[in-house]
C-alpha cells in the first residue's frame, strides 16, 4: 500500500510538547557541564552526569520515534561519554560540534512542533559530523528514507528497453562512465566548469534511457535526478559526495541487483532536487510528505539557525508596543493637538522600526513603513485625513506581518486561511479565544447534560437542547477552519435528534460512552488551540471512530 501521512509520521507532537521543557532542562544542564569544561578543562565533574542526561534524552526520543533527534542526540552522548572518560585527550572540534549539536536539537524539536512533522533529514550533516569525531561510520543519505521505502510497493519498470545488443550496451557503458567519473572527479575537487557538470549529466541521463524497463530503471532514474543542475545543489555534504561516488561505481555494474540501501541514498539526493524530474519522482513514489527540498530546506533553516521562539515572541511584543505608541503619536495629530517633537520625531521611530522589521526579513512591511517614515520627514503642515488613514494602513500592515511571524513560531495557534490583510489580525486572534472559550463552554454544557440523562435513568428531557448546542460549536469549527471537526458535531447532534425521544429505546452506557467520546475529542481539540498545545488533527481520529461505531458517519 502507498506511504501515507501516518505511516511516515508516527510521533505524537502533543507527548512531545509534554516532556519537551524536561528534555530543554536536560539540555541546559549539559550546556553547563560543557561551558565549565571549556572554562577549567580540569573540572571534568559534570560531564559524566551530562552524559547520561543526553543518552536519557535519546531514549526518550526514541520512545517518541523521533528517529532523526534521537541519533543526534545518542552521539552527542557518545562523544561527552568519551570526553569526560578522557578528558586530556578532547580536541576543540569536539566541543564544538556538541555545542552545535546542542543547539540544532534544541531548534529542532521547536520545529518539529512548529510544524507538527518531523524531517529528520535536516539533521545529518551535525548527526555525521559527530559520528565521525566519536569514531562512528556516518549515516547514510537515505537512512531516514529506508524505512518508508520498505513499507511501499515499489513501482515496476515501465520504460521501453533498449534494442541494442550486449556488446553495444558494454561499449556505451563504458564510454558513459568515463565521462561521469571526468565530471565526478572535478567537483568532489571543487574544480567543476558548467563542462564537468554536463558530463556527469549527460552520462545519468543516457544510463537512465539504456536501463529503461530493467529492475534498475529506478535507480537510474533517481540518479539522472540527482546530478540534474548539479551545480545548483547546495549544500554538497559529504554524504552526498558518497552518493555520487556509488552511482559511478554503479556504472562498472549496470546488471547488479539494486539493494535498499543504494536505492534510498540516491532516492535522497534525487528527490530532493529542485527541478522537474525531482518533482516527479517524488509524486510516483508518493514521499513528498517525507522529503523537502533544497530550497524549502534553505528557507525553513532560520527555524534551526535563527533566532529562537522566546526571542521572536519578545521582539513581537516590543514591536507592538512601539506600534501602539506611534498610532498614539498620530491620534494626537489627528485631533490636531501640538506634539512635541514634531514630525520628525514620528518620522524617527517609524524608520526605526522598518529596520527592526528588515532584520526579522519582513521586507515587504519594512519597505513600506521606511517610505511612509520618509514621506512623512517631509510633512510641513497638518496632513489630511486620506494621508493619516494611508499611514494607519502602513502601520496595520507592519503590526499584521509581525504578528504572523510570531505565530509561525508558536505551536498549536490557529492558523485561518487570511483574504484580508487590512484587518487587525490581533482582533481577530481576540475574536478566536472568545469563540474558542464559549464554545468549549458549551461542549461542557452538553457534556453535563450528558450525565445528567445517564443519572436521571434516561430522562430524555436532559437531551432535548444538547443537537442545538453541538450545532452551534459546529458553526464555530468551520470559522475555526477545522471542517472534520464541525462534521463530527454535525452528525452527533443528528444521531442524538434521532436516536433519543420518547419513541426510541434508552441507549446503552456503550453508546453513551461513543457519544462522550465525540463530544470530548472536540473540546481537546479547542483546549489544544486555547493553551497552544500542538494537537493537531489527531483528536478526530477519535470522534470519526466512535461516530462510525455508532452508525452515525
Amino acid at each position: 500500500m502507498p506511504a501515507t501521512q501516518d505511516t511516515a509520521h508516527r510521533f505524537d507532537a502533543a507527548s512531545l510538547y509534554l516532556v519537551k521543557p524536561e528534555i530543554d532542562t536536560s539540555l541546559h544542564q549539559v550546556e553547563s557541564a560543557l561551558s565549565t569544561f571549556v572554562d577549567d578543562e580540569h573540572n571534568t565533574a559534570g560531564l559524566m552526569d551530562a552524559a547520561d542526561a543526553m543518552l536519557q534524552i535519546y531514549g526518550i526520543l526514541r520512545l517518541l520515534e523521533l528517529h532523526g533527534a534521537s541519533h543526534l542526540s545518542g552521539a552527542m552522548g557518545r562523544l561527552l561519554r568519551d570526553i569526560a572518560e578522557t578528558p586530556s585527550q578532547t580536541r576543540e572540534d569536539r566541543l564544538s560540534a556538541i555545542g552545535e549539536g546542542l543547539m540544532t536539537l534544541s531548534r529542532y524539536l521547536e520545529f518539529v512542533l512548529l510544524r507538527d512533522i518531523p524531517l529528520p533529514h535536516l539533521l545529518l550533516p551535525i548527526t555525521n559530523t559527530l559520528n565521525q569525531l566519536a569514531g562512528i561510520p556516518p549515516l547514510r543519505e537515505g537512512h531516514f528514507l529506508l524505512p518508508a521505502l520498505q513499507e511501499v510497493q515499489l513501482p515496476a519498470a515501465s520504460g521501453t528497453p533498449s534494442t541494442l545488443s550486449a556488446d553495444e550496451k558494454t561499449a556505451l557503458t563504458g564510454f558513459l562512465a568515463k565521462m561521469y567519473r571526468s565530471g565526478l572527479a572535478a567537483v568532489l575537487t571543487h574544480q567543476a566548469t558548467a563542462r564537468h557538470y554536463t558530463l556527469m549529466q549527460r552520462a545519468s541521463a543516457e544510463m537512465s534511457t539504456l536501463a529503461a524497463g530493467s529492475d534498475n530503471e529506478l535507480f537510474w532514474q533517481a540518479a539522472a535526478s540527482a546530478v540534474d543542475q548539479l551545480a545548483d545543489c547546495r549544500p554538497l555534504t559529504n554524504g552526498r559526495k558518497r552518493v555520487l561516488a556509488a552511482i559511478e561505481r554503479r556504472f562498472a555494474h549496470p546488471e547488479k541487483t539494486t539493494s535498499m540501501d543504494e536505492l534510498s541514498d540516491v532516492l535522497a539526493l534525487g528527490s530532493c532536487r529542485d527541478h522537474d524530474q525531482a518533482t516527479q519522482l517524488r509524486e510516483r513514489l508518493n514521499i513528498n510528505h517525507l522529503i523537502i527540498t533544497d530550497q524549502t530546506s534553505n528557507e525553513m533553516s532560520r527555524y534551526l539557525f535563527g533566532p529562537d521562539g522566546e526571542v521572536i515572541h519578545t521582539v513581537s511584543a516590543l514591536v507592538h508596543d512601539e506600534i501602539a505608541g506611534i498610532k498614539g503619536y498620530i491620534d494626537t495629530i489627528a485631533r490636531g493637538e501640538p506634539l512635541e517633537g514634531g514630525y520628525a520625531l514620528i518620522s524617527e521611530r517609524m524608520q526605526t522600526l522598518a529596520h527592526t522589521l528588515s532584520m526579522l526579513n519582513l521586507d515587504t512591511a519594512s519597505h513600506e513603513l521606511s517610505a511612509h517614515a520618509t514621506m512623512l520627514g517631509t510633512w510641513t503642515e497638518a496632513p489630511d485625513q486620506d494621508r493619516l488613514n494611508s499611514l494607519m494602513d502602513t502601520l496595520l500592515g507592519s503590526e499584521n506581518a509581525m504578528t504572523l511571524l510570531d505565530k509561525s513560531y508558536t505551536p498549536g495557534t490557529v492558523k485561518l486561511p487570511l483574504n484580508n490583510m487590512r484587518i487587525s489580525l490581533h482582533q481577530l486572534d481576540a475574536a478566536c479565544d472568545m469563540l474558542i472559550s464559549e464554545s468549549r463552554g458549551t461542549l461542557s454544557l452538553a457534556m453535563r447534560s450528558l450525565l445528567s440523562f445517564i443519572e436521571s435513568e434516561g430522562d430524555m428531557l436532559h437531551m432535548e437542547n444538547v443537537p442545538v448546542m453541538l450545532e452551534s460549536v459546529s458553526g464555530a469549527m468551520q470559522f475555526l477552519d477545522a471542517p472534520r471537526g464541525r462534521d463530527i458535531l454535525k452528525n452527533t447532534a443528528s444521531y442524538i435528534s434521532s436516536n433519543f425521544g420518547p419513541e426510541h429505546e434508552s441507549p446503552s452506557m456503550e453508546r453513551l460512552e461513543r457519544l462522550a467520546d465525540a463530544i470530548t475529542c472536540i473540546d481537546y481539540y479547542l483546549e489544544s488551540l486555547e493553551v497552544k498545545k500542538p494537537a493537531g488533527e489527531r483528536p478526530f481520529n477519535i470522534g470519526e471512530r466512535s461516530l462510525v461505531e455508532l452508525g452515525a458517519a
